[in-house]
């Protein structure tokens, strides 16, 4: 989960994150244009693109981890008032990795965040069939991952999302969601996220065309320009 900082709190509830022609460079050989991208609540937003095209980079961007050379991120907030985004926003984020610990399978869902209700967790992991395995387990929500208890690839990426979406407030990244999860399961993470979407945004990061069946709008990145 990323930290939420100062600027997250004095701008409120935001709604919308908006690109306004921007462009980003790693070094001389390396540049990105984005340009006009938008991302606003109620809403999954997809971006495509191949391996090397700098969809990572959007991420980077929203999460204030890197600044644009060109143009500006702004924002708007419930009042409707926009802003240069200076700092950090409520943003919950799926990494590419799957980033579990040795810790209970609650712990690492509520990572802390007690207003994570069991009942939501439960929830969660029946919609993403991985109750049943967890149940079969005598410690149930108890059970240490990697100790008490094994998960695929797969299993592990369900989890992490399951985190990511649970501690989401008004938008979350969602970065190769459907990476190790087999086909029966992606159908079930597209329902998962689409119901999800009421009151924050979701940006997902991919190259699977899966998740043209619940994206309200694309975004294609080719030769390093978004489309």
């Amino acid at each position: 989960m990323e930290p939420l900082g100062d600027a997250s709190q004095e701008l409120g509830e935001i709604k919308r994150i908006v690109f306004d022609n921007v462009s980003f460079r790693y070094d001389q050989n390396r540049g990105m244009a984005y340009e006009n991208f938008e991302f606003g609540k109620n809403e999954i937003v997809g971006i495509y693109g191949e391996s090397g095209t700098g969809k990572t980079t959007i991420a980077n961007l929203i999460l204030n981890r890197l600044k644009p050379e060109k143009g500006k991120i702004k924002v708007t907030d419930i009042n409707g008032q926009v802003h240069d985004l200076n700092g950090s926003l409520k943003v919950s984020y799926l990494s590419s990795h799957n980033n579990l610990f040795r810790a209970s399978i609650l712990d690492n869902v509520r990572m802390g965040n007690e207003a994570v209700s069991l009942e939501e967790v439960t929830d969660a992991l029946k919609k993403l069939n991985l109750f049943d395995k967890i149940s079969e387990n005598s410690l149930g929500f108890n059970a240490v991952i990697g100790m008490d208890i094994d998960f695929s690839e797969g299993e592990k990426r369900r989890l992490c999302l399951i985190r990511a979406m649970l501690q989401a407030e008004d938008f979350v990244i969602l970065d190769e969601p459907f990476a190790s999860i087999d086909k029966e399961n992606i159908k079930s993470v597209l329902e998962f996220l689409s119901q999800k979407k009421d009151n924050r945004g979701i940006i997902i990061i991919s190259h699977d065309k899966d998740l043209d069946e619940i994206a309200d709008r694309t975004y294609i990145i080719k030769g390093r320009k978004a489309l």
